[in-house]
């Protein structure tokens, strides 16, 4: 049987995948720019989506340092 890998993660997939509390990632979903899906009462947060913000949030803040 083939294995489907994930398009999305849940909020506490995508906290565990951060590093981050839940609250944390709550708090994050309601960021300007995150990548979040609003599913009926779920929030989704798609996996290429995240990578690619996460990449900005690296690129801007080495131009801060």
């Amino acid at each position: 049987m083939n294995e489907v890998s994930p398009l999305a993660y849940n909020l506490s997939e995508a906290a565990e995948a951060l590093h981050v509390s839940r609250p944390t990632m709550s708090n994050l979903i309601h960021t300007e720019g995150f990548p979040v899906i609003k599913v009926g009462s779920r929030y989704i947060i798609p996996i290429d989506a995240l990578r690619e913000w996460l990449s900005k949030q690296a690129a801007s803040e080495s131009r801060l340092n």
